[in-house]
């Protein structure tokens, strides 16, 4: 949904099937933007900010119906925003700091659904665009992302449970191997995925990854050439799929990944 492209940014919708390797174009947004996330809640998929043709960000928010193919509008950001974190959790959406169009912001956004309507939570220590956002159990994992400090690899958790009883909801998580912005992000199985990102900080040329399982972070190696254009991960089923962006030199290109990793438990009898 959206993004940027050749032409600009963009309002195009596409929908990938797996099962014959096919793209669909749907309805276009209304609203064309950039450095944009969406968000599955229900039947429908939730499109905060971004920015937009004009290179500002918007504080839009626009609903997308799968099954009809048509779109609305819902109650408009606190604050316009775009690069933001966004995960869902529980029924309701949230958003973690973004780029208003002169700084990193450390806010975090709670939308739901049933009320249509926004709440503030507990601000980040941190202020950061360009990071990622997975839903872990009972929190939500904020990685990476930078800010006018440079890149970041401090990752911390958000226990939205905490937040709504009043409690510190913030919690130091392992940090990332090494300084990270502008990649795909995915839980799956219980354990999170990182693709991608800035290539200048990555080890070589190809896909470097990381994946968090058992307590700690382990290498990813996939031999996956990469743009440094924001890709996307998206679990389905037991596979990720990694869409890759192109720079108008490079094609786009879409990869499925088998997610293997598990932890196996021994019981010990006493």
């Amino acid at each position: 949904i959206a993004g940027e492209g050749p032409d600009g940014v963009s309002g195009s919708v596409f929908r990938y099937a797996p099962e014959t390797d096919t793209w669909t174009q749907l309805s276009d947004k209304p609203t064309p933007v950039a450095d944009v996330h969406g968000v599955l809640i229900g039947e429908r998929i939730y499109v905060p900010g971004g920015r937009s043709v004009d290179g500002v960000p918007t504080d839009i928010l626009e609903i997308y119906d799968p099954r009809r193919d048509t779109w609305s509008a819902g109650a408009s950001l606190p604050k316009a925003i775009s690069a933001y974190a966004l995960a869902g959790f529980e029924g309701q959406m949230y958003l973690f700091g973004g780029w208003d169009g002169e700084q990193a912001l450390d806010v975090v956004y709670i939308y739901d659904p049933s009320a249509d309507a926004w709440r503030e939570g507990t601000r980040m220590a941190t202020p950061r665009q360009d990071h990622g956002a997975v839903a872990l159990a009972d929190k939500i994992v904020v990685l990476g992302g930078r800010n006018d400090a440079g890149a970041l690899k401090e990752v911390v958790s958000y226990f939205p449970s905490r937040d709504a009883a009043g409690e510190a909801p913030w919690e130091a998580f392992e940090d990332l191997p090494e300084d990270r912005y502008g990649f795909g992000a995915a839980s799956l199985q219980e354990t999170v995925y990182v693709m991608g990102g800035n290539p200048e900080l990555s080890l070589s040329d190809y896909l470097s990854g990381h994946v968090f399982s058992g307590g700690s972070w382990d290498q990813l190696e996939t031999g996956i050439k990469h743009s440094s254009q924001s890709p996307r991960v998206v679990p389905i089923g037991s596979l990720l799929y990694f869409i890759e962006a192109g720079d108008g030199n490079q094609e786009s290109h879409i990869w499925s990944y088998k997610a293997f990793y598990f932890e196996i438990f021994l019981p010990i009898i006493q």
